[in-house]
This record gives C-alpha cells, sequence and structure tokens, in this order.
C-alpha cells in the first residue's frame, strides 16, 4: 500500500511588528489629511493677522486685509499713501477712456494714492499673439485720445508710452516662450507736477 503524505504549510501571516509598522503608518496619514484640512482653514487666516500685526508694529503702515478676500490695502499713517493689491477686479476708479485689451485675463492689479495722485499697475494675460495686442493697442490708445510719443522694441518686448490728462505710463507686452502666453502690463501714474 502506498501511503501518500500530506504535508500542510500554514500561513502565518505578517508578523506583529509589520502590522503594527503598517497600522502606525496608516493612522499618522490619516491624521496629517485631517491636520492639513484644518490647519489650511485656522492657519491661513491666523498666520495672516500674525503677519498683519507684526508689519504694522515694525514699520506703523496700517493694514486693511478685509477688502471682500480680494486683496490688501496698506496705509502710512503718517504720510496718509495708500497701496491697494488685489486680484480679479480692475479698480473702480480706473480711467473709463483706457483701452484694455477684450480677450485678457486680469492676472493682478495695485494701485497707490500719495498727496491726493493716484497710480495704478495691472497685469493682464492672453493666448493672443504680441503682435495681435500690439497692434490693438497702437490703434486703440490713439482712437481713446491717448499720445503714444514712443515705442520701443526689444526682442519680444514692446513698450509703448501713454499720455493723457495729466496721466502717464506705459503698456508693455511681452510673451513668454514657455506658457505661450501674452502678458500685458499697464501702469499709470500722474505726470510729475501735476
Amino acid at each position: 500500500m502506498d501511503k501518500k503524505t500530506e504535508i500542510k504549510k500554514e500561513s502565518k501571516g505578517l508578523p506583529t511588528i509589520a502590522k503594527f509598522g503598517i497600522g502606525c503608518f496608516i493612522l499618522l496619514a490619516l491624521v496629517g489629511i485631517g491636520l492639513a484640512a484644518t490647519g489650511k482653514f485656522l492657519f491661513s487666516r491666523f498666520g495672516a493677522n500674525m503677519v498683519k500685526k507684526g508689519i504694522e508694529q515694525k514699520t506703523g503702515v496700517s493694514i486693511d486685509m478685509e477688502k471682500g478676500g480680494e486683496g490688501f490695502v496698506y496705509k502710512d499713517k503718517k504720510t496718509g499713501a495708500e497701496v491697494s493689491i488685489g486680484q480679479g477686479k480692475i479698480p473702480a476708479d480706473f480711467p473709463k477712456d483706457f483701452p484694455l485689451y477684450a480677450n485678457a485675463t486680469l492676472a493682478g492689479n495695485a494701485s497707490g494714492m500719495q498727496e491726493g495722485k493716484k497710480g495704478y499697475w495691472l497685469i493682464f494675460t492672453t493666448k493672443d499673439s504680441a503682435d495681435a495686442v500690439v497692434s490693438f493697442y497702437e490703434d486703440k490708445l490713439n482712437s481713446s485720445g491717448w499720445s503714444t510719443d514712443e515705442t520701443m522694441s526689444l526682442g519680444a518686448l514692446t513698450t509703448l508710452k501713454v499720455a493723457k490728462n495729466g496721466l502717464v505710463g506705459t503698456v508693455t507686452i511681452t510673451t513668454d516662450d514657455e506658457k505661450k502666453d501674452t502678458t500685458i502690463m499697464v501702469t499709470l501714474a500722474p505726470e510729475d507736477g501735476k
């Protein structure tokens, strides 16, 4: 008679230390996700307030962060000089007759006031070519009554000097080869002595 020998292999599973390590890793990952979500909510506002208080104490410049969540207003208490920095909206008092490229998105803005005079700085991006944007500004600035006394081109950068009603500034147009975007930067400030 043949006897068959059965060999039974028992699976012991993972060693206890491995199970403990995996459990700790999963627990730490869950705690990390929870802290990240909570931290984003709590610490962003808290951190911004700490920075605000630090700047105000060291410089004497007051900062208003309640501008509808769209930016900051910095005001020098001694001189009254004020700078607003924001995104998404063109300042309400920006000259209405200044042509803005229709197919561009506002990427950022700043405006400032000192001694009752206000200046502006706007940045736009568009997927349109720099040549199309330059042509638009060369045509629309003049037809809107803005003088363009000087135009300077250097490689992928074109700057038009503009002026009207005591405001002077530039429109700078350049292309970012990596992103394939065209950037438009508009600066306007009161002419010296006006």
